[in-house]
């Protein structure tokens, strides 16, 4: 052990190279504890196009209908939904006091909505319009990576009066 000790204090440049892999192994220790961490992380998107605008004023004998409901304006939003972290979501984590789901304010109405892709199926991804201005959103689960996108058409002029809850 003697000769150990002698050895370093006649080598200063052993210990300097010793603390500086330590260092570089407790970086190291630190990143890999971080990435490897259990997370689950869901993400939304929204974008949103407004396909008519108050026609009224400029064509007076236009006649718009949607499923048989006059339409003065006329948007089609897109939400999409992804798990970005690296741990499933179940649908079963999403509170049913708070569900997941779209609301439009400012007296925007919702015409219709789907589910117009889904990356893996069998996340059996549904919504329903349960309100006038609310779409439920429910799924089974989401691995990572997985999501879908919905497709809202509804009254507004854009997607500023619309919230994602839950």
């Amino acid at each position: 052990m003697q000769k150990i000790i002698d050895w370093y204090q006649g080598h200063p440049e052993a210990g300097m190279i010793a603390t500086v892999l330590g260092l570089i192994l407790a970086g190291w220790g630190i990143y890999i504890s971080i990435k490897s961490r259990n997370v689950s992380k869901m993400r939304f998107a929204l974008s949103g196009n407004n396909l008519i605008t108050d026609y009224v004023a400029k064509f007076s004998n236009l006649n718009v209908s949607f499923n048989g409901k006059d339409v003065k304006t006329l948007s089609v939003l897109k939400l999409v939904i992804w798990n970005a972290g690296n741990q499933v979501i179940r649908g079963l984590d999403i509170s049913e006091v708070s569900p997941l789901k779209v609301v439009c304010g400012g007296g925007i109405h919702i015409y219709e909505s789907n589910v117009i892709f889904s990356s893996e199926q069998s996340n059996s991804c549904v919504v329903d319009l349960s309100e006038a201005n609310e779409v439920l959103i429910d799924f089974d689960y989401l691995d990572k990576e997985d999501g879908f996108v919905i497709q809202i058409i509804h009254s507004g002029e854009d997607y500023n009066s619309v919230d994602v809850h839950g």
